[in-house]
């Protein structure tokens, strides 16, 4: 995949593409009235939106790094949001 496709297909994700496919209101999300689940839905398809961008642009041996990044990223989201949780 050149850039310029890189680019492109990332323009391609949008926010309320996202809301839509998980089922939950755009504007709840924007302006964080909305449950803590329904937060959680959007950012997992926002993570596995750019999950597959970087796996359809990486060679078969950099797919293994890719997808390890993307676990570590993963569990540090959800310790943050834990340590978030807890601070409210």
């Amino acid at each position: 995949m050149t850039d310029y496709e890189f680019i492109k297909e990332f323009r391609g994700i949008k926010m309320t593409d996202i809301c839509k496919k998980v089922n939950v209101t755009q504007q709840n999300i924007v302006s964080g009235k909305t449950i803590d689940e329904n937060l959680r839905k959007v950012k997992e398809e926002i993570i596995r939106e750019l999950a597959t961008l970087f796996v359809k642009d990486v060679t078969t041996s950099e797919k293994i790094i890719t997808l390890y990044l993307y676990n570590e990223l993963l569990e540090r989201l959800e310790k943050e949001n834990r340590m978030l949780r807890e601070m409210i």
